[in-house]
């Protein structure tokens, strides 16, 4: 299978832009307390990597295949996954979180 794409894009770079906008903006600041759970972060990653990778099978305009369907929930599934890796990563490295 070869790397899922949404136009020119990545879907590993669009699912990282999307989690950045949504953690940013629901999470904690001066005027409002953390609106997402560090324990709902991950399933949000996941759900929306699977989402992507469901869309990007709509947007290629492939066969409606159970390979073809499996494939790219699967790497949408695995994307998700790689993004939470990378969020907890870059959160226990960072002081006071």
């Amino acid at each position: 299978m070869q790397e899922v794409n949404l136009g020119q894009y990545a879907l590993p770079v669009i699912l990282t832009v999307i989690l950045s906008v949504i953690y940013k903006v629901f999470g904690e600041n001066e005027t409002h307390k953390n609106l997402i759970s560090n324990r709902a972060k991950p399933l949000i990653a996941i759900g929306i990597g699977m989402f992507l990778g469901l869309l990007s099978f709509f947007y290629k305009g492939l066969d409606f295949t159970f390979k073809n369907l499996i494939d790219h929930l699967l790497y949408g599934f695995m994307t998700g996954c790689s993004a939470v890796g990378i969020w907890e990563g870059f959160r226990a490295s960072v002081p006071g979180k």
